[in-house]
């Protein structure tokens, strides 16, 4: 990521008990058990995840660690921000064009609206060009 420069990354949490990927090594919010295979057993934690990020100054040759853990806010849908609602919909259109099975419910009419009615400040085009590009994808469906 560059100087000014911003990024947003979306994670997928899979609740105790639901069937997911093997647990990686190293996680802070589960402990391995002993029993092959590895099962693990939850942390009691009001973190969410932890978000570490590695960056060097630009004539630096060591790099930095920032680590911040994030917790549930328990806010509700409504109260999300336009940025997080915008990106919601761009990560559905992109799971309905590989035809995911991870898009649930969602269609392209719900991406649609995520996306046209969050678009916010888009001083660069960058959403407006987006929401172009699917109008003419819909279009031609």
């Amino acid at each position: 990521i560059g100087a000014g420069h911003q990024v947003t990354a979306l994670y997928e949490v899979v609740p105790v008990g639901v069937a997911g990927p093997e647990t990686p090594v190293g996680l802070k919010y589960q402990k391995p058990t002993s029993t092959p295979p590895a099962k693990s057993t939850v942390v009691a934690s009001p973190e969410m995840l932890t978000v570490k990020l590695r960056y060097k100054q630009p004539d630096g040759q060591v790099s930095t660690e920032l680590s911040q853990p994030l917790t549930d806010g328990d806010q509700s849908w409504e109260k999300s921000g336009n940025d997080f609602r915008f990106t919601s919909g761009v990560a559905l259109w992109g799971m309905l064009l590989r035809n995911s099975q991870y898009a649930g419910s969602g269609d392209s009419a719900l991406a649609s609206r995520l996306i046209f009615e969050s678009a916010g400040s888009d001083t660069q085009g960058h959403r407006a060009e987006l929401a172009d590009l699917i109008r003419k994808w819909s279009a031609r469906r």
